[in-house]
């Protein structure tokens, strides 16, 4: 898994300024919206380590492969860094599912103001929050795929220090982790595109409620 994916908190370096100097139900969303945003920065500082770790471990794996079974003590040495990094790993997806639920819950206490929200703005409102729910329910499965991946990685590579492993066997472990990160490819294309879904809508809400100076 090596494409990265899309991080909405970076558009916080737009810095949107509310025109207005009231507490309307749009300037309350738009307060909901901005938190929910930078609840999402741990998110975002998972990214690059987690792409290392992949990056790191598919050379110990490339490694174990070219080693012979007369070399054990440098496979074994070898399976132990990628367990460390897959256990890493594990964490990091772990906090990463953990921002992602912070910003949704945020952003759904606003939800009951969209029928506050003047009727003009209402539609461009309630596509934030359709935008946002197809957005967390995504990354749930990227995260349950995620995580069941690491498993099948953490087998293959103790894989290794059975001596008497069959080719056959090693194919197919290799097989259905492969399979199983296509999988999670396609859940970080859907999630790209909901972050990209969210965006728009966000954007959109806030012109439609002049929520930002020219």
């Amino acid at each position: 898994m090596t494409k990265r994916m899309t991080i909405w908190a970076a558009m916080l370096g737009l810095l949107l300024i509310v025109s207005a100097c009231g507490n309307s139900a749009e300037e309350e969303l738009f307060e909901h919206i901005e938190e929910a945003i930078a609840l999402e920065l741990e998110f975002e500082q998972q990214q690059e380590p987690l792409v290392e770790a992949e990056e790191r471990e598919h050379e110990l794996f490339e490694e174990m492969v070219q080693l012979g079974l007369g070399e054990m003590d440098e496979i074994e040495e070898k399976v132990n860094e990628a367990l460390e990094l897959a256990s890493e790993r594990k964490e990091r997806m772990e906090t990463e599912r953990e921002s992602i639920e912070s910003a949704y819950a945020q952003l759904m206490e606003g939800e009951e103001m969209i029928e506050e929200v003047e009727s003009a703005h209402q539609d461009e409102g309630k596509a934030v929050f359709e935008a946002m729910q197809g957005r967390y329910e995504v990354h749930k499965e990227l995260y349950d795929n995620y995580l069941q991946a690491i498993a099948l990685d953490e087998e293959l590579y103790t894989m290794f220090l059975n001596e008497d492993l069959s080719f056959e066997e090693l194919e197919e472990q290799i097989n259905d982790v492969n399979e199983l990160y296509r999988t999670i490819n396609e859940n970080k294309e859907a999630f790209n595109d909901q972050t990209e879904r969210f965006n728009e809508a966000k954007e959109q809400f806030y012109e439609s409620a002049e929520l930002l100076e020219s």
